[in-house]
């Protein structure tokens, strides 16, 4: 199924080149976060190139074949998507896109794409999101369900019908 979101970008494999837009990408998303603690301005950004390296270096060492994958609108750096294929699920470790690239429609027709994969495959779709993240209702909308959660974060999970 074609949208016309899914003509507005492509997903790409990243490559090593992508690292400074990817922590960009995840500083940005931070932003709120760190406004709301009252984290100092001149801490930010080490705080922040410490916990994208963190995060990055735990994704590659316990998710090694996962996707890395970068949305692209033309020939600009939109988001990305960093995607698992478990035997029994997909997991959705990571979706982001630059605030100039929210609302078009480009996040829900990437989701779709991996939910027509999971419901191929009759797997789940399964990630993590911050209680107060605004993509819980996108998630909500496309049949994700909550599973699990705390103060920290909520597994969410879409479950192919049967």
């Amino acid at each position: 199924m074609h949208t016309a979101a899914s003509r507005l970008y492509r997903l790409r494999p990243a490559t090593p080149e992508d690292l400074p837009f990817q922590e960009l990408l995840y500083g940005g998303s931070r932003q709120d976060e760190l406004d709301a603690a009252r984290f100092p301005a001149e801490m930010r950004a080490s705080f922040l190139a410490m916990q994208f390296h963190a995060q990055t270096t735990h994704y590659l060492q316990y998710y090694p074949a996962a996707d890395w994958l970068i949305i692209e609108c033309g020939d600009v750096h939109a988001g990305r998507l960093i995607l698992d294929r478990a035997k029994d699920h997909l997991h959705v470790m990571d979706i982001l896109l630059l605030p100039e690239f929210r609302g078009r429609g480009i996040g829900s027709d990437v989701l779709r794409g991996v939910i027509a994969e999971a419901s191929a495959r009759t797997v789940p779709v399964r990630l993590f999101a911050a209680p107060r993240e605004r993509a819980i209702e996108l998630y909500r909308r496309l049949g994700f369900q909550e599973k699990q959660g705390d103060n920290v974060h909520i597994e969410l999970e879409w479950r192919p019908t049967p």
